[in-house]
């Protein structure tokens, strides 16, 4: 069978086109790394949605899985509750400001707090890795928050610098060549 690198997964080669094969999950992540450039690319100048450039790629991975070209391996099912955990994770992540202000709120006197209120079944975010539910969290953890959001800070300031830095010269060289030069146009 010949392989469609466009739009198959990479398979183990002299594989007909009746028979069934796991594909190993580093190959299949080689597969969707460059599926998702070609998509990206094909978007052009407008450019696309990441939405859109996911779906485009689940579907183009569900069409080979229904129709039998490609089975994933069980590390798949892992690696899909783990993403799902991490997606979890990160929006408890992003209420961390929410909750530090109730529980602030509650402890200056201004607010109620009984025993089985949710915040305090709430995954706190302590930093390094480290999670505890709220009803858990103690001084130290407070002072390891705030450490660890200072350096989360400043890493993203130096990060955003260095990205200013070197997209000034980027843009300088799209303004020497044109109004609607692309990075394409200056290489």
């Amino acid at each position: 069978m010949k392989q469609d690198t466009a739009t198959d997964p990479p398979i183990e080669s002299g594989i007909d086109s009746t028979t069934t094969t796991v594909t190993p999950l580093t190959e299949f992540d080689a597969w969707v790394q460059n599926r998702y450039a070609e998509t990206v690319g094909a978007a052009g100048e407008d450019g696309i949605d990441r939405l859109v450039a996911v779906m485009a790629i689940t579907k183009k991975a569900q069409v080979l899985i229904e129709s039998g070209k490609l089975r994933l391996p069980i590390d798949v099912t892992a690696r899909l509750i783990n993403d799902s955990t991490r997606t979890v994770d990160n929006r408890e992540g992003r209420k961390t400001l929410d909750r530090i202000t109730e529980v602030s709120s509650v402890v200056a006197g201004d607010g109620l707090l009984n025993e089985d209120d949710p915040l305090l079944d709430a995954v706190a975010r302590i930093g390094a890795g480290r999670r505890k539910t709220w009803r858990h969290v103690g001084a130290d953890d407070i002072t390891h928050m705030i450490v660890m959001k200072a350096r989360h800070a400043q890493d993203a300031a130096t990060a955003s610098a260095e990205f200013a830095f070197q997209a000034a010269t980027v843009l300088k060289a799209l303004r020497d060549v044109g109004r609607d030069a692309t990075v394409g146009d200056v290489l």
